[in-house]
């Protein structure tokens, strides 16, 4: 397990590996979640899930991860469901999503 003291990226293969579980777990989500357009979830139950003070310390990336995936990835809008119809904009394609790695690394 990597420590907060550990830095995720200090190689290609640790950064490699991780990156490999932010992108497996976003289209697990994308592809493999129910077609639900939202969990349900109310304001105040999603005010619940943060109400803790900021980490004063940086925490273990997959510790975070599996944390998002809970909070963040569970109770995310389904933007490209066939059921909203508010947005005219979906969510990106994956190869658009895809395409936007090079250019946040490079930072062009």
């Amino acid at each position: 397990m990597t420590r907060p003291s550990d830095p995720l990226l200090r190689t290609r293969g640790r950064a490699s590996r991780f990156g490999r579980q932010v992108l497996d777990a976003t289209l697990d989500h994308v592809y493999g979640r129910t077609r639900a357009t939202y969990s349900g979830a109310s304001t105040a139950e999603l005010e619940r899930l943060f109400d803790e003070p900021l980490p004063e310390t940086g925490r273990d990336p997959v510790r975070v991860l599996r944390e998002c995936r809970r909070k963040v990835f569970r109770h995310s809008m389904h933007m490209s469901h066939r059921r909203i119809f508010g947005l005219f904009n979906p969510a990106p394609l994956p190869v658009a999503a895809l395409a936007e790695i090079p250019v946040a690394f490079l930072n062009q």
